[in-house]
């Protein structure tokens, strides 16, 4: 019990310091925002709200844990990738303890989103329609759906019981910023989280898998290259953060690739079936279990942002 109780408590720190990892790139958004606004940092700075990211990635620690208690309790000073993984799920914070709410609860009425229970089996094509108070009403014309019949999709992007990145439509859960608002699919953007991002609202997954892919070509600018790293990517990602959170990226999509791919593993922007693959592991760790975005989906986005054709 004892061993148990301490594997459970190395989660909770691992989650503390990647929910304060990312507290960091809070605070120095809150530094430019003082400025921007002509204030001083400490003005805006809310002690409450800080100490309760912390303790939120404690919770996701030790969730965390608790799915790979033989593993920790056998820890050895080799297993660093399994800390960094720890770190991951509490810098992911909210959303990893969201993604337990179900499976705590039994599951909310309504509920029909179910991940995939084995790796590479198809992905369901129920939608996340749940029951609950009414949301906001999406933009005019933003009907939720699916581009692929049959495909998934989440009707209810303010239900709290399913991860931000599925019940948002975004997948790869980007932060909102400006170039996103003229995206065809936008809907609107969520309320902060603890470390104060807002995601953006997509109308169909399609659309978020379309945006995500547009990041990583126009933005990184990684389609005029012959390839990346999957290490290049997450620095890129992580931003101003520091080397833990590229680490926590790092060891987050390869687990969720099942070992297929690696820090070194390279990718080609151009290569439809590539991307899939990357896709699904920075999918599945955003979400916290299996992408239910079906692979049918995510290259019908790919090929039609590469082309173009992107439906609104």
């Amino acid at each position: 019990m004892n061993q148990i109780l301490l594997a459970l408590l190395l989660g909770g720190l691992m989650g503390m310091i990647g929910q304060g990892v990312r507290a960091v790139g809070g605070l120095k958004k809150m530094k430019d925002d003082a400025q921007s606004q002509g204030v001083a940092p400490q003005d805006l700075f809310d002690a409450n709200r800080f100490v309760v990211s912390l303790m939120i990635g404690f919770i996701a620690g030790v969730l965390a844990a608790s799915t790979m208690l033989k593993k920790l309790i056998a820890i050895t000073v080799d297993d660093v990738t399994l800390l960094f993984g720890l770190a991951a799920a509490g810098y992911a914070g909210a959303d990893i303890v969201e993604s337990f709410a179900p499976m705590i609860s039994g599951g909310a009425a309504g509920q029909t989103v179910t991940p995939n229970p084995v790796p590479g089996a198809p992905a369901p094509t129920s939608t996340a329609h749940v029951a609950g108070p009414a949301s906001p009403p999406p933009a005019a014309g933003g009907v939720y759906g699916s581009l692929v019949p049959g495909g998934f999709f989440s009707a209810d992007p303010y239900n709290l019981s399913v991860a931000r990145s599925i019940r948002t439509n975004n997948p790869g859960a980007m932060n909102y910023t400006s170039w996103q608002g003229s995206r065809k699919g936008f809907v609107g953007i969520t309320q902060p989280d603890s470390a104060g991002n807002k995601t953006t609202i997509y109308r169909t997954p399609e659309h978020g898998v379309a945006a995500w892919y547009h990041l990583l070509c126009q933005i990184y600018g990684y389609r005029a290259l012959p390839t990346f790293t999957l290490a290049s990517l997450a620095q890129r990602y992580a931003g101003a953060q520091s080397g833990s959170a590229v680490n926590g990226y790092i060891a987050g999509w390869t687990r969720w690739s099942n070992g297929t791919i690696t820090a070194t593993s390279a990718f080609n922007a151009n290569d439809p079936s590539q991307m899939l693959l990357l896709a699904k592991a920075m999918f599945s760790h955003e979400a916290g279990q299996n992408t239910p975005v079906q692979d049918q989906q995510i290259t019908f986005a790919i090929q039609n942002e590469q082309a173009g054709t992107l439906p609104s």
